[in-house]
Order: structure tokens, then C-alpha cells, then sequence
């Protein structure tokens, strides 16, 4: 609605929106007309050319009034670019909107959904935060404080950051080499696609395997203890699981230092107390002389692993 005041008006008089009324140059009447009192009537504006134009008050009885420069219809916004055009689903991309005639008090919405932090820094460049959304295309839809809009179909692009679900082996000698395979989901594939970090250590690409968006290999590099794996997407976005991988220190080589008793029959089937360092769970003990060897029967670590009960 406009309101245009004044004098002497008469009920259901005409409004008119003229490039140049007395020139009959581009008359356009109201799309409504309401007439309040004598000294004032609203008008609703018609769809007409951008520019000023003399605005047109006719009485019944053909007198009229002209308001010359009453009125600017401005253009409409339009948007020509969104840069960046994609972000995370999560929301809070900065984002710049290109375009033409953006006026101040314009507002944005990304997906319906209205964005955050609006910044109009002239009629070309409007800044603001991206909300949160939903994975993948988005309409984005200025409307200036005149109510003309602009709507760019799929102007933004919503992309979900990368997820880490599983991986294995999850833990490796400290010397590194252990193939590791990252279970997951919205991983980049190709020479740019995501990188990996095991702990402190950027994995280089000849040692990462982006073999497809939910899975990725890499070769462990030397390192110690418990380590975060953090992998990142070319758009910034990045996953991190917190002690996913742990580095084992060296296992020494069993150590023996005597065999109690030190003999036995040949028959076999008597019990030999093995005393030593670094013996382990599932250890085996064989028997023999000149590399022909027999197997002993139900090796027991005990003691921490310095004596084998076979």
C-alpha cells in the first residue's frame, strides 16, 4: 500500500503511476484503490518499469492532481553468485551473495530457513552465516524491505561432514608400516580429496587410499602411544576420533635362563618349569636337538611371563 495525501478528493477516484501523465507515456493504474477521506487515499502499486514516476490522483468528474518524482519503483534483487556455493550441513559458512539492487534491511533465507548475521554492504554484496540444513541443494530467496524478491533455485549447496565409524587394526607396532583401514561415510575421493592425520602426523598421499566415500586406507607412520585420527575434507569440514590408533612398544624375544628339572625320561609326559623374561600368552615350547624338534603339551605362562609351566 501507498498513502497518498492532499485535498478535495472524491470517492472512487483513479490512481494512476505515469512515466509522464500529460504525454499519456506510460499510465499505469492502481491494482486497488481505498478511499479513507477527502484528504487521503491508499493505493496499491501495480507492477511497472524501475524508475521515478509522477504519481496521479483522478476525481470521478475527470479533475485530477499530479505528485511529480511521487514514486520509485525500484527493481527487483537479483542474485547473480554465491560464493563459497557449498557448506556444511551443520551451518556457519561464511558466505557472500552477488548480485544487483539489494536494499538495506534486505533479508536471506538458505533453504527457508533464515540466515544468520546479515550484512548488506551495497546493492551488489550482501554477508552472512549460513543456517543449518539439510544434505544437498538449497534455495536461497532475498526480499528486500520493498517485498520484491529473488529466488536462485539451488543456489547453495549443503554438504555433511565427514564421519568416523570404525577402524582397524587399532593398534600397530611403534615403528609404523600397519595398513589401516577408516571405516565411515562423506569422505573425498581423488588427487584433492580428504586428508588424514594420525596424532601429529599429516599422512602423505602416496600413503592414503581414498578408495571411496565410506572407506579409506592409509599406511601408519613411526609414532607412540594412543593416537587421534583426524581426517579433512577440501572444504574445511573435518572428523576427529580420539585415540583410534595405538602404537606397541617392542616385544623382546623370549629369554631363558633355566629349565627345571633338566632332564626326564624319553617317554616324555613329565612336568618342566621353564624360567625366563618377556614370555608371553599362547607361547609354545618345543624339544630337541640338531633342528628336529617335538612340540610340548599345554604350555602355561605364568609369574608375568617369566615362568612356562609345559
Amino acid at each position: 500500500f501507498v498513502t497518498i495525501t492532499g485535498a478535495d478528493f472524491r470517492q472512487t477516484p483513479t490512481v494512476l503511476f505515469c512515466v509522464e501523465y500529460a504525454e499519456g507515456d506510460d499510465c499505469t493504474p492502481a491494482a486497488s484503490v481505498v478511499w479513507t477521506s477527502s484528504t487521503k487515499v491508499e493505493a496499491v502499486t501495480p507492477a511497472h518499469t524501475a524508475g521515478i514516476v509522477e504519481v496521479v490522483l483522478v476525481n470521478p468528474d475527470g479533475q485530477y492532481a499530479v505528485k511529480g518524482g511521487g514514486f520509485l519503483f525500484s527493481p527487483p534483487p537479483h542474485v547473480y553468485a554465491v560464493v563459497p556455493p557449498s557448506g556444511s550441513t551443520l551451518g556457519g559458512t561464511k558466505v557472500t551473495l552477488e548480485g544487483t539492487a539489494f536494499q538495506a534491511g534486505a533479508t536471506v533465507t538458505i533453504g527457508g530457513v533464515p540466515a544468520i548475521g546479515i550484512v548488506i554492504k551495497d546493492s551488489e554484496h550482501i554477508e552472512l552465516t549460513t543456517p543449518p540444513g539439510t544434505t544437498g541443494p538449497a534455495v536461497v530467496v532475498v526480499r528486500n524491505a520493498d517485498g520484491a524478491t529473488h529466488t536462485l533455485s539451488g543456489g547453495f549447496l549443503y554438504v555433511p561432514p565427514p564421519l568416523i565409524s570404525n577402524v582397524f587394526p587399532n593398534l600397530g607396532p611403534e615403528t609404523g608400516g600397519t595398513v589401516i583401514t577408516i571405516q565411515g561415510s562423506g569422505f573425498v575421493t581423488g588427487a584433492a580429496g580428504s586428508v588424514v592425520r594420525l596424532g601429529t602426523a599429516d599422512i602423505a598421499a602416496n600413503k592414503t587410499q581414498v578408495v571411496s566415500p565410506i572407506l579409506i586406507q592409509i599406511e601408519a607412520p613411526p609414532g607412540v602411544g594412543p593416537a587421534a585420527i583426524r581426517i579433512t575434507n577440501p572444504d574445511g569440514q573435518f572428523a576427529v576420533l580420539g585415540g583410534a590408533f595405538t602404537y606397541i612398544p617392542p616385544i623382546p624375544a623370549p629369554e631363558i635362563n633355566g629349565v627345571a628339572p633338566p632332564y626326564g625320561p624319553t617317554g616324555g609326559g613329565f612336568q618342566v618349569k621353564i624360567t625366563g623374561n618377556h614370555f608371553l600368552d599362547g607361547a609354545e615350547v618345543s624339544f630337541g636337538v640338531s633342528g628336529v624338534w617335538a612340540k610340548g603339551f599345554l604350555a602355561d605362562v605364568k609369574n608375568n611371563g617369566t615362568l612356562v609351566v609345559v
